[in-house]
């Protein structure tokens, strides 16, 4: 049910995923790596539940009963939308999460599920410096991609020719924003939770 002009979607793997933090698994294994992933999870599902006048998704790379449970069972069953991600490479599948959205709402937030040092008013101030039609605000990431992504416009492709997983992610997307004419607005920089160190490192910088 569409109730505020404004929605946050939180971009997800399913927890039953066997690509969940491969690189982190390699350092702690499988069943730590996902315990991890399941935290982080819970904190930016936790951080976006407070948020108030704003719709909230959940977009998932793959929705079986499984983990349309597991996610019902973090109490985000009251007002929250779960919906399948369509696409083959992720910028794909986030450029047809915003299309299937524009219509809906003025303005999208897409938010990843990597970042252990974000909070809610990171997310309100991306929400709100949203200021006009041709505004793109980005959270990069201290590994040089990006963690959220706010815009209003969907008849663009932010995502042509990207470098997924490399440093190059968020300078490649500012040379698209540049291109396209439109407005980069920035806010705090984050840190994906990607290996033991970046763990480490959040836990210093919190």
């Amino acid at each position: 049910m569409i109730k505020q002009d404004d929605v946050i979607v939180v971009f997800l793997r399913s927890p039953y995923s066997p690509q969940i933090k491969t690189r982190l698994a390699k350092e702690l294994g499988e069943n730590d790596a996902k315990k991890v992933y399941q935290i982080l999870v819970d904190k930016i599902l936790g951080d976006v539940q407070k948020i108030p006048d704003v719709d909230k998704c959940l977009s998932l790379d793959t929705m079986s009963v499984q983990d349309v449970k597991w996610f019902s069972e973090r109490g985000l069953a009251n007002g929250w939308v779960i919906f399948e991600q369509n696409g083959f490479c992720l910028g794909e599948r986030m450029h047809n999460t915003i299309v299937r959205l524009s219509s809906l709402y003025d303005r999208i937030l897409l938010v990843g599920s990597d970042i252990a040092d974000s909070t809610s008013n990171d997310l309100i101030s991306a929400i709100n410096r949203l200021e006009s039609q041709e505004d793109i605000v980005v959270g990069p990431s201290a590994d040089g991609g990006f963690w959220c992504l706010g815009l209003f416009n969907s008849n663009i492709d932010l995502f042509n020719g990207l470098e997924w997983s490399t440093s190059n992610v968020f300078s490649g997307l500012r040379r698209n924003i540049e291109r396209l004419n439109l407005n980069c607005k920035t806010i705090t920089m984050r840190r994906d939770i990607d290996t033991c160190y970046d763990i480490g490192m959040t836990t210093l910088l919190s």
